[in-house]
């Protein structure tokens, strides 16, 4: 089939005035043709400028009317008219001006690959170092139970791990064994779009599919690829109380499936032993000392001191679970706000 467009880039947004013009002008620098790059902003009603300086840089500018980015990215599925397919934040920036030509190379050549993930999340240099802690490991129980680390994917435990094959100085191709937890694709990962419709494309009206469809194009394919060199800025503004409020919140959508897009209960139904790590982590949490000498291993590594809040992030995350299980157990309906910025 043959495509005029060769890629669509989705963004989910809600009042980014502040970031998106950066990600905008990342996707605009890129040497692929401009005439062949779509950009889909599925914006979920901002208030101030993010739509007027989106229409500067001739963007597709498609209303969510559920605000929330899950589903963003499924009506960008939807919508989409590429080849190729990357759902990018609008906080994000990509970093050099052939890493979507790159991805799209590697995915011509390499076609039993049809997913390829971004190596690492970097923290711009003036940001807080709380942001690197953020782009690092998610949240404590996100890396406890996936042990990948964002900031540099090909050194994470997990990856290390698994079966890989060079295929020159810039690619490797990982193939999960039955059982692998792959890492936590619903974001920064380039699609065969094309492969995606054909394969997956009667999912594409249910909402946690969003969660699950790196998952599931890996354990179908069994592999995907990552670019060495492929970076990607990632500039949230993460307070420490905002960030307090953003565990709060996943530990009740956690909790909550039913009521809420939960990625990592969606996942757990497609790997047993994901599902499993989330008693590990009670006994974890257990042996204190364990979770200190943790947090002081990670500040060494990282060479950043913030790492060691871990250990606070852990024990907040922890009694959160514990607080809301009795909450549920009690029938206490919870209203779970989005935590925003």
């Amino acid at each position: 089939m043959a495509y005029n467009i060769l890629i669509s880039i989705v963004i989910p947004s809600l009042n980014e005035e502040k970031l998106i013009e950066i990600a905008l002008k990342s996707i605009r620098n890129q040497s692929i043709n401009q005439d062949e790059i779509e950009i889909l902003l599925i914006d979920g009603g901002s208030k101030d400028r993010t739509r007027e300086i989106a229409k500067n840089y001739n963007v597709q500018i498609i209303d969510n009317p559920k605000i929330v980015p899950e589903e963003a990215v499924l009506i960008g599925l939807n919508r989409s008219t590429g080849k190729y397919i990357v759902f990018m934040g609008a906080d994000e920036e990509l970093t050099d001006k052939d890493q979507l030509k790159k991805r799209i190379e590697y995915l011509n050549k390499n076609t039993n690959v049809k997913a390829i993930m971004a190596n690492s999340l970097k923290t711009p240099n003036d940001y807080p170092s709380l942001t690197r802690y953020v782009n690092s490991f998610g949240d404590p129980f996100s890396y406890f139970v996936y042990k990948f680390d964002s900031e540099n994917m090909v050194s994470s435990y997990n990856l290390r791990k698994m079966r890989n094959i060079d295929i020159d100085e810039y690619f490797k191709i990982y193939y999960p064994e039955k059982g692998n937890i792959v890492p936590i694709g619903d974001g920064r990962v380039t699609f065969d779009y094309e492969y995606l419709k054909n394969n997956f494309g009667e999912k594409f009206s249910y909402p946690h599919f969003v969660s699950t469809m790196f998952d599931e194009i890996v354990y179908k394919t069994g592999c995907f690829g990552i670019i060495k060199d492929d970076f990607v800025n990632h500039r949230t503004t993460t307070k420490f109380n905002v960030y307090l409020k953003k565990l709060k919140f996943r530990v009740i959508t956690n909790l909550n499936p039913k009521d809420n897009i939960s990625g990592y209960i969606t996942r757990t139904k497609l790997n047993k032993k994901l599902g499993m790590r989330r008693y590990l982590f009670l006994f974890y949490c257990l042996f204190i000392p364990l979770v200190l000498l943790d947090s002081i291993i990670y500040s060494i590594k990282k060479r950043n001191i913030i790492f060691l809040l871990h250990f606070i992030f852990v024990y907040y995350v922890i009694l959160n679970i514990l607080f809301y299980i009795i909450v549920k157990s009690l029938k206490i309906k919870t209203l779970n706000k989005n935590y925003g910025k």
